[in-house]
């Protein structure tokens, strides 16, 4: 079969191999009357392969069912008799199989409700307060304390509850123009830019570099805060969360600044703090707002570009990761050749490490993590999705190199700086 085929019966996201794999076993187990065998494929292809089966090639299935019993009952009828005052008449094979698998469920079900009263019971002896107990169940983690009421109410209203229908370009084109609005005002913002003078200034004993990455950082915790209240849940879904199901345009920009984890939120304001407000010093307050909200906008409209298109709407992405790596970007290029220094590590741990080579070792494991992130073909049973959005973080570093290759090639104070590595050699020459 084709792969248009496979398409046409699994979906665009099943190899055709795999496909023809389960159709193959699927037609066997017809054939044999053993469809109540477990396939290592989810239940949702088995049911559409054996709908495509039962419509291109009829087949008695049950008459194949009946066929099968009584090949297994003729295989080992009667049991040995081991005594010899035993009836004449041995004991079906089939019947005693019957009667053991009965008995076995009949355990399993007294276990599973034995196990079902126990967790209640603990629950009830551990004291009402705000605090969340779990305890280990085989395998499992089981939630002893039940979400309240209130809560849950709040969470079906921010979920969604059926895929709408939406074409290609509807997702797509509302997004992409506003991300094409933010770059040109972010543009325009770079070069039009004044600063405040000091009594203008908000906080005017603080260093312009710390107070605008302290303002931003401080949204960012806002943010953060809002996504623990139940009642904002709703419009944080709609604003400040790229989902590639039903895009809200406004979330290109808004995400940059939204973080539903301590850990996401702790890993992108100490890089943001560290390499934001050295290069705020660099290229100043205009420039640097206008690289963090155009790098927001394509960190997090690339990626979804690539969802859309690949049909991965049961995910989303969110935070500042790749406004980040765009300032490292930017910041490598500004200052190509120089030797890294890291305040929480010795000189001499770094010494000979210069830019070029911290920015390619970066985007290296980028790249190599992109198979994970599911750029490569998916195999039928791989189900999971990305918990790194690696693709916005590529996004992030080639916007900071075009950013800081733009700024060397037109600030005087980085124009005639020492340039040694290929990404800006001959960049705005001719």
């Amino acid at each position: 079969m084709s792969r248009a085929e496979i398409n046409a019966i699994f979906g665009p996201k099943v190899d055709r191999k795999d496909g023809i794999d389960l159709l193959e076993r699927l037609q066997n187990h017809r054939h044999r009357g053993t469809l109540d065998q477990k396939l290592p494929y989810p239940e949702a292809l088995v049911d559409k392969g054996l709908t495509y089966l039962r419509a291109k090639h009829p087949l008695d299935e049950d008459a194949a069912i009946v066929a099968r019993i009584d090949r297994e009952a003729d295989a080992e009828f009667r049991l040995p008799q081991t005594q010899i005052d035993q009836s004449p008449h041995a004991v079906s094979q089939f019947e005693k199989l019957r009667r053991e698998n009965r008995e076995r469920r009949e355990e399993e079900a007294e276990k599973s409700k034995k196990e079902t009263e126990s967790r209640k019971s603990l629950a009830e002896e551990i004291p009402k307060v705000g605090r969340r107990v779990t305890v280990r169940d085989g395998t499992a983690l089981v939630q002893l304390r039940p979400e309240p009421e209130w809560v849950r109410r709040y969470r079906d209203k921010a979920q969604m509850k059926e895929l709408p229908e939406i074409s290609t370009l509807a997702r797509l084109l509302p997004s992409g123009l506003v991300t094409v609005a933010v770059i040109t005002l972010a543009v325009l913002l770079a070069q039009n830019y004044q600063q405040p003078s000091r009594k203008a200034r908000l906080w005017p004993d603080l260093p312009p570099a710390a107070a605008t990455v302290m303002t931003i950082i401080g949204i960012n915790i806002a943010v953060f805060v809002l996504w623990r209240l139940p009642p904002f849940w709703k419009f944080l879904n709609r604003n400040f969360l790229v989902v590639p199901a039903y895009p809200q345009s406004m979330s290109m920009l808004a995400a940059c600044f939204s973080h539903q984890s301590f850990a996401h939120l702790l890993s992108n304001i100490i890089p943001l703090w560290l390499i934001g407000t050295r290069l705020h010093d660099d290229i100043g307050r205009g420039p640097f707002l206008a690289l963090y909200f155009s790098s927001a906008v394509i960190a997090a409209y690339i990626p979804m570009v690539v969802y859309v298109m690949r049909h991965f709407f049961g995910t989303s992405t969110l935070g500042a990761s790749g406004v980040v790596t765009a300032l490292l970007g930017t910041s490598c290029v500004l200052h190509e050749g120089q030797t890294i220094t890291l305040p929480f590590l010795p000189p001499a741990w770094t010494k000979g490490i210069d830019t070029a080579l911290l920015l390619f070792f970066f985007i290296l494991l980028e790249v190599i993590s992109l198979r994970k992130w599911g750029i490569a073909p998916p195999k039928l049973l791989n189900t999971g999705r990305p918990h790194v959005d690696n693709m916005g973080h590529l996004s992030g570093y080639f916007a900071g190199i075009g950013a800081g290759a733009l700024i060397r090639s037109t600030d005087p104070k980085w124009k005639n700086a020492e340039r040694k590595h290929f990404f800006t050699k001959d960049f705005g020459k001719g």
